[in-house]
């Protein structure tokens, strides 16, 4: 959650900078390997389930995906089977989702704490009693300069109109 928030708001991911997949994966690792709580524990590209996991930390799996629309980040069930199929193969009930969310903004920023939630997906074989867990965190970037957000009334409800850089 730490390297997370510092991301949200890095200059290297700011509005309209073109951010690739692999920039935003290496990020999120450079900082948690930087991460003294974690002490060096985070690994990445392991074979499990088929294929290769984002990063691992202490036999968690935690899988890194870049959405560039809204909807696509704040899906609850998009991007949840791979994640899942790794941590099987970790022999894992639990395992991490990171959704990079790099869409365009229209509203300033929410609490970080809203980003994270819990996912329960349906997995083959119908109902269990010990169903897998996906821990969804989206991290929100693509974000203005804050002094962006006085010149557009109309996005923050406080006119019908759209303004010059909204419409």
């Amino acid at each position: 959650m730490r390297a997370a928030k510092a991301i949200q708001f890095d200059r290297s991911f700011r509005k309209n900078a073109h951010v690739t997949e692999k920039q935003f994966h290496d990020s999120l690792y450079d900082r948690l390997l930087a991460d003294p709580e974690l002490g060096g524990r985070v690994t990445r590209r392991n074979p499990l389930g088929g294929g290769f996991d984002d990063l691992q930390h202490d036999g968690i799996d935690a899988e890194v995906k870049v959405a560039k629309t809204a909807a696509a980040a704040a899906d609850r069930t998009r991007y949840v089977g791979q994640p899942i199929q790794y941590a099987v193969d970790l022999a894992s009930r639990l395992s991490i989702l990171i959704v990079f969310d790099h869409s365009p903004k229209a509203n300033p920023p929410r609490v970080f704490e809203n980003d994270f939630y819990w996912v329960e997906p349906a997995q083959h074989g119908g109902e269990t009693p010990f169903p897998s867990r996906v821990g969804k965190l989206v991290i929100t970037t693509n974000w203005p300069v804050p002094s962006w957000w006085s010149r557009l009334r109309c996005t923050l409800g406080l006119s019908s109109e759209p303004c010059e850089a909204c419409a």
